[in-house]
C-alpha cells in the first residue's frame, strides 16, 4: 500500500518524504479545501521539483468552483509545468474540461468531498477517467472491499489517520444520531435547531422533547466539545485494510505541524514495513 502524507508547506513536504512517505499531497493556493494552510503559490514550483526528486506528488483542487473560480484556475494552470504533479485531487466535475485541456495525461483522483460511497458511483467516476477514488470516511471495511471487488481496476485511497468530522464527507449526521432520521436520504429532523439543556454532575445534554434521556458530555477545565468526533487511527488495522483492497493510506493534516507530519509518517512507515515482515509480532503497537 502507498503511504500518502500531507504537506501544507515545503518544510512539511521535505519531512514527509524523509520519514518514508511514498507520495504527498499539497494544495494550490486558492483552490483547495484547506484554505488556511500555507499551501503553495505558483512561484514555488521550482522548489517543489527539487524536493519531489522523482517521488509522487498530488495537487488538491478540491473546492467547489463558481464561474469566477474556474476562470482563475485556468489562468493559474497556464503557469503550472507539465509533469510536476502526478495527479489532481478533484471534487467538482466542472473543472474536468479545464484539466483535460491543459494536462491530458495527468491522473485524476476523486476527493472524499465528492462523497463516493457505493460501487455504482465508483464505476461512474472510473468511466469518467478517474484512476483513483477517495471514498467517504464513513464506509466500513466491508463496504470498501465491496467497491474494490466490483471495480477492481479503480484504485482506492482511504484515510487512515487524522481528524474526523461529525458531518462525514461534508454530510451532516446529527439528525441520524439524534432521531434515526437520515438527512442524506431526505429525512432531516433538523436536530441542530432543537432546544437543549445542559445538566451537571454528571455533565449531560438533554433534549427538550426527551426528558430523562441524557447524552454524556466530556468536558475539560474550561470548555466542552459536544460536536467533536474522535480522531481516526488505523495503525492497528493495516492488515484488514490491505485485505480489503486499499491501494493508498492517507494521513490527514495539511494544517498540522511539521512535528505531526514527521512523527505520524514515520509511525505508519514502520507499521507498513512490519506488515510484510515474516514475524507477525513486528506489527504489535501499544496504544
Amino acid at each position: 500500500m502507498e503511504l500518502l502524507s500531507p504537506a501544507g508547506n515545503s518544510e512539511k513536504l521535505r519531512w514527509a518524504y524523509l520519514w518514508g512517505a511514498d507520495a504527498a499531497y499539497i494544495g494550490l493556493h486558492g483552490f483547495s479545501l484547506r484554505s488556511r494552510a500555507d499551501n503553495f503559490g505558483l512561484q514555488e514550483f521550482a522548489e517543489l521539483k527539487r524536493i519531489k526528486a522523482g517521488r509522487r506528488l498530488y495537487c488538491a483542487l478540491n473546492i467547489y468552483f463558481f464561474d469566477h473560480d474556474i476562470a482563475a484556475l485556468e489562468r493559474a494552470l497556464e503557469q503550472v509545468d507539465h509533469g510536476i504533479f502526478d495527479a489532481f485531487i478533484v471534487s467538482d466535475l466542472g473543472i474536468l474540461p479545464t484539466l483535460r485541456r491543459r494536462f491530458p495525461d495527468t491522473e485524476l483522483h476523486l476527493s472524499t468531498q465528492a462523497n463516493c460511497v457505493n460501487s455504482e458511483a465508483a464505476r461512474f467516476y472510473r468511466d469518467l477517467g478517474f484512476s483513483r477514488v477517495v471514498p467517504g470516511r464513513e464506509l466500513s471495511l466491508a463496504q470498501i472491499a465491496a467497491i474494490k471487488n466490483t471495480v477492481p481496476d479503480l484504485q482506492l485511497e482511504v484515510f487512515a489517520h487524522g481528524a474526523m468530522c461529525l458531518a462525514y464527507s461534508g454530510r451532516c449526521f446529527l439528525s441520524r444520531w439524534m432521531s434515526d432520521r437520515s438527512a442524506n436520504q431526505g429525512d432531516c429532523a433538523h436536530s441542530c435547531r432543537w432546544n437543549y439543556r445542559l445538566g451537571v454532575d454528571p455533565l449531560v445534554l438533554e433534549e427538550q422533547q426527551r426528558p430523562g434521556e441524557y447524552y454524556p458530555i466530556i468536558e475539560a477545565d474550561d470548555f466542552t466539545e459536544i460536536l467533536s468526533s474522535r480522531d481516526l487511527c488505523m495503525i492497528d488495522h493495516l492488515a484488514p485494510l490491505r485485505d480489503a483492497g486499499v491501494d493508498s493510506l492517507k494521513i490527514e493534516g495539511r494544517m498540522k505541524s511539521v512535528y505531526y507530519t514527521a512523527v505520524v509518517t514515520r509511525a505508519y512507515r514502520a507499521a507498513l514495513d512490519a506488515l510484510s515482515a515474516p514475524d507477525p509480532r513486528a506489527l504489535e503497537f501499544s496504544s
